[in-house]
This record gives C-alpha cells, structure tokens and sequence, in this order.
C-alpha cells in the first residue's frame, strides 16, 4: 500500500473528504512537532505549552479519524473547535496577522471546507471567520501579549520552514485529491467502455431478434400461400390470403426494426410507404402523401399497421381498374401529444358498407380490437366531396 494511503487510509474504505481530513490531521500533527523544534532551535520564547497542546490534540485527533474511522459531524466540529482555538491563540503570539499562522489558519479553512457539507460547512467557516477577526482584533488592541522575534534571521528561518511544511501539507492533499479524481475517471471510463459492450451486444440481439422474427412470419405467410394455392374453396383461399397479408405487414415492421438502428421505435412515413406498396403496389391508383416525422414505438406500429393493412386491403378489393382517375390520400398530423391519420378514398366504390354491416367480419372486428390496443378511435364516413374519409386517432406513446 502506499505511503499516502498508510496515512490517509484507503479508497475502498475510506471517502475522499475523510482522506483529505485524516491527511490533514497528520499533517498538522507534524508540522506543530518541527515547528517546536525549530522553534526551539532558534530561542524563540514561545510557550511550550501551546505546541505541546497542539501535538497532542490533532494526534488525538488523527487517532480517532485514522484508526477508529470516525468522521461524523460532532467528531469534525470538535476537531475545528479546537484547531482554530490553537490557530488563533498562536496568531495572537505571534505577531498578529504579520505571522507564520495567517498562512495555517487559511490552509485549515480550505481543508474544512472540502470536508464538509452543506449546514457543517457554514458552521465551520463561520468558526474560521469568526476565530480570524477575534485573533487580529486581539493582537491589535494588546500587542503586549505578541512575542517578538529576537531578530530578523530567525523569523525569516521560522517562516520559511513552517511554509514550506505548509506547501508540503498542500501538496499531499491535492494529491491524494488527483489521485481520488484520477481514479474516479478510470473507474468511470471502465464503465463507459464495459457500458458501451453492453450496448453494442443489445443492439445486435435486437437486431437478430428482429431478424429471426421477420423470417419466422414469412415462412409462416409462404405456408399459408401454399396452402392457398391448395385451397379449393374460394372463401378459404380468401381468408389464407388475407392472413398472409396481415403477416407480411408484421413482417415489414421487424424487417424495418433490424435494418434501422432505433430497434424499438420506427419512422411512420417510411412504413406506411411499404405497406402501400405492399399492399396497393400492383393497383392502377395514385396514392398521394402528406405524412410528417413521426417515431412510433414498436408497440403502437403494430397494431397501426395491421389497422391499416386492413383499410388498404379493403380498398384494394373495391378498386375500378377502369377508373383513371382513383385517388388514395393520405396525411397524418401530430398535435397534442396525438397522432391523427386521415385516408380519403375518391374512386365510385364504396367500402363503407364493409364496416357498417352488422354481420361477422373479421376485418371490422380486427380494426376495432386494434384501434382499442391503441387506445385510440377510429371513424368512417363519407365527406361532402362523396369521399370516403377514415380517421384514424390515436396519443403517442414514448
């Protein structure tokens, strides 16, 4: 294990604030032990006591953070009710803000501050604040109680080691800071690499899903095309047919799943063009369009296109191939959360009756359980034009 982490503990049982506090502590504690040293080496007459308090409680201190892994709101605030009482008392002797501790009191503050959180936080930088104003205001109205150096040379000495300890305290924090962050990016990067496999690996079983799909229906249309064309009465070969060409508007959908890269949602426009060419590709009509960008997942697509399937298949078997001038359009709206789809048929035929009669009809019956899959609403009528008009309205679903 690393030195840093012997002293801060380590990243798997130890939060970054409770590191970054637990080096602090160290730290502290061996800063305050060098600068009774040095300050013993160069006869600075400074209580002894204050540096023996100051040891002694941050490794108290550290003790308790480090060993017994305290790090709990009450543990914080007394360990800044106490360093900021030994940093302000050492201000105060120290020449007022002209001193060493200046440096140390904003190091603690800084320390504090990435430490703790929201209501802790204001605390101790009201504590910092406040011990702050309370040391300078002190020193400046009993400068009696200041103790001097007894010449330049020795407060040049006693500055620059304790800054540079200071620097050095700077230094591991920030390091173990980078080392925490430099860790969470790989952490983070591992998962975006391991997420990304996971997402790769979906989208092919998605598409092999689909895939699969779409030639299990048409093998199933191609037997009931084979068994059609056995068929040898004319209803039976009408009801194969018609359920084959349900199946191959399923078919279309999972072939446009597979072949996109939605692989849950598909473009409207794009698949009511293949289901009119699947379905009126072969009829002498002219089929307008005026569809908008729409994404519909793959639940509400099928049971819409077999709806559809059935209206187009209906269409087709009313068709006039002598009629030049039969016209399908249609246009779809989207407004309020609904997706509103209108077909007008103008030839002479009229299917209405086809959804009107009251006798069975599977493909009267197929819509209506649809459009109520849909939870949507389905109206036919004939316009004032003498129009067949099919409003299909349904709310998107995301």
């Amino acid at each position: 294990m690393p030195l840093i982490e012997r002293i801060s503990g380590s990243l798997s049982s130890y939060s970054l604030k409770h590191r970054v506090f637990n080096i602090f502590l160290f730290s502290g504690t061996l800063i305050g032990a060098l600068d009774w040293v040095i300050t013993g080496l160069i006869s600075l007459k400074d209580p002894v006591s204050l540096h023996a308090i100051s040891v002694g409680f941050l490794l108290i201190c550290y003790y308790f953070g480090r060993a017994k892994k305290v790090f709990t709101p009450i543990f914080i605030t007394i360990a800044a009710i106490g360093i900021i009482t030994i940093l302000s008392a050492a201000l105060i002797l120290n020449e007022g803000s002209e001193s060493k501790v200046l440096p140390a009191m904003i190091c603690s503050f800084t320390v504090f501050f990435v430490s703790t959180e929201s209501r802790l936080t204001m605390l101790v930088v009201a504590m910092h604040v406040i011990g702050l104003i309370l040391s300078v205001s002190l020193s400046f109205f009993y400068p009696e109680w200041t103790i001097n150096y007894y010449n330049g040379s020795a407060r040049l000495v006693d500055n620059i080691f304790f800054l540079l300890m200071l620097v050095v305290l700077l230094y591991i924090v920030l390091s173990v800071i980078r080392d925490m962050v430099t860790h969470e990016r790989r952490s983070l990067r591992n998962k975006d690499i391991y997420l990304n496999q996971q997402n790769l690996l979906i989208q092919d079983l998605l598409k092999e899903l689909n895939h699969r799909v779409k030639n299990n229906l048409q093998v199933i249309s191609a037997l009931l095309s084979l068994q059609a064309y056995r068929a040898q009465n004319p209803e039976a070969v009408l009801a194969l047919n018609e359920g084959r060409s349900r199946l191959e508007s399923m078919a279309l959908l999972h072939k446009k799943l597979y072949q996109d890269n939605f692989f849950n949602q598909i473009a409207l426009a794009e698949y009511i063009d293949d289901l009119v060419v699947h379905v009126l590709g072969d009829q002498n009509v002219c089929v307008k369009r005026s569809i908008e960008d729409i994404m519909l997942t793959a639940d509400q697509a099928i049971p819409l296109g077999l709806i559809l399937n059935e209206v187009f298949t209906n269409i087709k078997k009313r068709l006039n191939d002598q009629d030049p001038d039969s016209m399908i359009l249609i246009k779809t709206k989207f407004d309020s959360q609904n997706v509103r789809i209108c077909i007008k048929d103008n030839s002479q035929h009229n299917i209405q009756q086809f959804f009107d009669t009251e006798q069975p009809n599977v493909g009267k019956e197929l819509i209506e359980m649809l459009v109520s899959q849909l939870d949507g609403s389905c109206k036919i009528k004939l316009n004032k034009q003498g129009e067949l008009e099919i409003r299909i309205k349904f709310k998107l679903k995301y």
